[in-house]
């Protein structure tokens, strides 16, 4: 099968790399038209029986707008647009050719040199094979999603309170009260129980038990084939050791031997499929222990245990996907930046499930937000994904990354050799880079004293009050820990570089070439390490501040009203601590922001200096809103609503939307980390999502009900911010963030010169029949040549020498007049080959001059 989606024509050409919405507005016009035309013909099936049975039967009485019929709208179109999915996924199973040219492209522009013929086939036919495992596995996980989502439509029908049938039962009795037809109450009563006896108890058992597990076993396989996706992206090899060995025909093997084989072949001898057996064992053993809640018959107790469970499946949920999306920012796929973060707004969401299965209000209205923020992300997951796969992006990732790999880690290990620095490998070198080199005395004399006197006082508090003396002391804990990282970061904030002669080997290891201002880039980049060190002691200051309210809630210090009827000053006596934590959390997670724009946009130039300033304004203006936000929706309330429910309704909304941040912006951030260049190992990745995913679960903070919770995910996240700590500090003090800041823009440049390319070489035929030659960049007319042949073949050699010239910075003249500028292109003969249209200054012609060496010469020529 080579099918793949149809496709309307358009009257502009189509861009030669297709952004995004380039691509979707290109290849699925018809296929969103079709989702269009069946959505309208289910809203016209709805409409008719919302008609027949509600309005007409039971008239003004009906509720129209539940949030069960709500979140059974969502089910269906859910299974509308995953059954579409489906279908295209099984269209292009077998279409892997996309993208076969311009990964030999990427591989010379990156890497250097080129492969022979037979080398390039036989590493092209291994990525082939791994890009249709991964679409394999995607197109089992939208099954699974399939039979979920007709799960979660059988449970949520249950969940409707049938109003109808209640009024038209009142009606009936109000007309044999009329026909004076006496109804004897007590063989009424007892025919009412007797018939609805026996329903009721399968009816509550189904909602209650057995489809819980249903959408939570489910949902745990739909996540096992995200990590096999994953698993078949960690690490690609070329080594063939993942390819299967032909049998010889007529050879007789023995049962122990074909046992033997199939161990090495497919089990724990194999290692390439280890981590598939064991994510699968454990995620089995996770939905097995699930089985025991079926003896619990008192529902409070039985909710809090499936709380706990969709909790904890959520965070697994979280942190699968998170690492699959990390490997989707790898800069050989190059998505944009704003794709990972819709990608990872999807990741966050899933520990919010801890929302489902609960009977309060707000967590149904949690419930039916999730599945409809759900909804939309899971549209975007589904065509970001298809989008790398059919723009041969993923292609390009398996063929090229296991070079990458090869020679960042030969670059590596000869940098430390070289280095001396650092003797021994993981954790063992914790002595010697954990070594503050300027903290002053007065700075941990004072802050040992200010910390052990907390540390006392929440000590004292914590024995004198009965309920929650163990978060009281995890508060206690916090704060000395986070207190003592301030002050190892503040003597860490101005280490110098150690060896520039190691960097520039590695940089000269990873890209075969050498750097042209060696002192100069090491210095920039050691200057965006300074920053990043001050940003991360901000978020942990933050962080500590944060950290001395929250005690303040868990020990109950502050007055709480005794009546819902508030007065003014009870509600700012309500709302402050509330407001007041959340404003921390959101400055805290503002400065994470930081850290990750310092790796997203290296400040090597004064162009990229302004990116990353105006990016950083941006960040505290959309804070200064959230902030607002929450001032503003809590007056909208009104005097008459501003109870201490919906108060405590407030506050958590907010929590979850503070905590769906954190998780958004660590993850952004870790992602970042998990660069090849950076090479970290897969395992300390997973242990900074881990921190990362159970962000959202703050949402529960405050209710009474998930004290437990709240409890055991404060220890957890204790543990995992001392591992995001030590984690970061390794990568910064080891200089592997500096190697990234130094190597990092340029694999960015030569990469985006193959995907990102914009460029064109047309040619045409002009009014005499002569052919000739244009540059085009997004369809507009960038260079011109007067220049014309009789002959194609003659207009192509000259395109080729041209592409040759075109890499040289020489063959390049800014020329202006009366104020216009213009940029001439000339051969090794001082012979023009052509000229760019007007320009409006002298910058715009260096930027022109400075694109056009990156891309021009790989750009696709149109022979028209």
């Amino acid at each position: 099968m080579t099918h793949s989606i149809p496709t309307v024509g358009h009257d502009q050409i189509l861009l030669p790399n297709q952004s995004f919405f380039s691509w979707l507005r290109s290849q699925t016009t018809l296929f969103i038209s079709q989702i269009l035309a069946l959505l309208t013909f289910i809203s016209f099936l709805a409409s008719l029986i919302y008609y027949v049975h509600d309005v007409a039967n039971v008239g003004e009485h009906a509720a129209v707008f539940r949030l069960a019929t709500i979140n059974l709208f969502i089910d269906f179109a859910h299974i509308i647009l995953i059954v579409i999915f489906v279908i295209a996924l099984i269209q292009v199973l077998d279409d892997n050719v996309r993208g076969s040219y311009r990964v030999r492209l990427v591989y010379g522009r990156v890497f250097g040199g080129s492969l022979d013929e037979w080398q390039h086939k036989a590493l092209l036919e291994q990525s082939k094979q791994r890009l249709r495992r991964f679409k394999t596995y995607f197109l089992c996980f939208w099954c699974v999603m399939l039979a979920l989502y007709i799960a979660f439509a059988f449970k949520h029908s249950l969940t409707i309170p049938k109003d109808g049938s209640e009024h038209s039962t009142r009606e009936l009795s109000q007309a044999n009260l009329d026909q004076a037809v006496p109804i004897p109450t007590q063989v009424k009563d007892s025919k009412e129980e007797s018939s609805s006896a026996p329903v009721e108890e399968p009816l509550n058992w189904l909602k209650d038990k057995a489809f819980p597990f249903l959408t939570f076993a489910l949902n745990n396989l739909s996540l096992t084939f995200v990590f096999w996706c994953f698993a078949v992206l960690m690490v690609p090899t070329h080594n063939g050791k993942h390819r299967r060995r032909h049998r010889q025909s007529g050879r007789v093997i023995s049962l122990t031997a074909k046992v033997r084989d199939i161990h090495r072949k497919y089990f724990w001898a194999n290692k390439s499929r280890r981590p598939y057996l064991l994510f699968t064992l454990v995620i089995g053993l996770f939905t097995a222990s699930y089985l025991p809640l079926f003896a619990i018959h008192e529902s409070s107790t039985l909710k809090t245990f499936q709380g706990a469970f969709d909790a904890l499946s959520g965070v697994v949920n979280a942190l699968v996907l998170a690492l699959l999306i990390a490997r989707l920012d790898s800069k050989l796929i190059g998505l944009p930046s704003w794709l990972i973060f819709v990608l990872y707004c999807y990741s966050a969401v899933q520990p919010l499930f801890v929302a489902f299965e609960q009977q309060s209000e707000v967590f149904k209205s949690i419930e039916t937000a999730v599945l409809i923020v759900v909804f939309i992300s899971k549209i975007y997951f589904f065509l970001i994904i298809f989008y790398t796969l059919q723009t041969g992006r993923m292609l390009n990732y398996f063929y090229c990354f296991p070079f990458l790999n090869q020679r960042v880690n030969a670059a590596q290990k000869q940098a430390l050799i070289d280095s001396g620095k650092y003797g021994g490998r993981g954790w063992k070198m914790v002595l010697n880079w954990l070594k503050p080199s300027n903290i002053p005395r007065r700075i941990v004399l004072v802050g040992a004293l200010v910390l052990l006197v907390l540390f006392s006082s929440l000590t004292l508090v914590a024995s004198s009050v009965e309920v929650g003396q163990i978060l009281l002391h995890t508060d206690a804990i916090n704060l000395l820990i986070v207190g003592a990282m301030i002050i190892l970061l503040m003597g860490m904030s101005n280490d110098t570089i150690t060896s520039r002669k190691s960097l520039q080997k590695m940089y000269e290891t990873l890209f075969q070439e050498s750097l042209s201002d060696p002192d100069s880039l090491i210095e920039k980049s050691a200057d965006q390490v300074r920053k990043f060190k001050r940003y991360f002691v901000m978020f942990w200051a933050f962080m500590w501040l944060l950290y001395l309210a929250v005690p303040v809630r868990h020990a109950d210090l502050w007055p709480q009203p005794d009546s819902n009827n508030l007065s003014a000053a009870q509600v700012v006596a309500v709302v402050a601590p509330s407001f007041f934590e959340f404003a921390l959390s959101t400055i805290n997670l503002l400065c994470i922001f930081w850290c990750f724009v310092v790796l997203y946009l290296p400040a090597h130039d004064e162009k990229a200096d302004k990116r990353q300033k105006l990016v950083i304004r941006y960040s505290r203006f959309v804070v200064a809103l959230l902030l607002a936000a929450f001032l503003l929706l809590l007056c909208s309330l009104g005097q008459d609503r501003m109870t201490y429910e919906n108060l405590g309704i407030h506050k958590t909304i907010f929590n979850g939307i503070s905590g769906t941040l954190s998780a958004i912006v660590l993850a952004l951030l870790i992602a970042r980390l998990d660069s090849k260049i950076i090479s970290l190992s897969s395992w300390l990745i997973g242990m900074l999502f881990c921190y990362s995913a159970v962000q959202a679960l703050s949402v529960v903070f405050g209710v009474i009900e998930f004290r437990g919770i709240e409890t055991v995910i404060l220890i957890v996240a204790l543990i995992f911010k001392i591992c995001f700590f030590f984690i970061l500090v390794y990568a910064l003090q080891t200089e592997r963030v500096l190697h990234y800041l130094i190597c990092y823009p340029l694999l960015d440049k030569r990469v985006d010169s193959i995907f990102e390319n914009q460029f064109e070489i047309r040619t045409s035929k002009n009014e005499s029949h002569l052919f000739t030659f244009s540059v085009w960049k997004r369809n507009k007319l960038v260079y011109t040549s007067e220049t014309a042949f009789h002959r194609k073949r003659d207009c192509d050699r000259k395109v080729k020498a041209l592409r040759a010239v075109m890499e040289d910075k020489q063959h390049y003249k800014s020329l202006n007049s009366c104020g216009t500028f213009w940029v001439s292109v000339i051969d090794m003969d001082k012979n023009l080959l052509c000229e760019s249209t007007s320009l409006r200054s002298e910058e715009d012609a260096f930027d022109l001059i400075k694109e056009s060496i990156d891309k021009i010469p790989y750009c696709k020529y149109n022979r028209g």
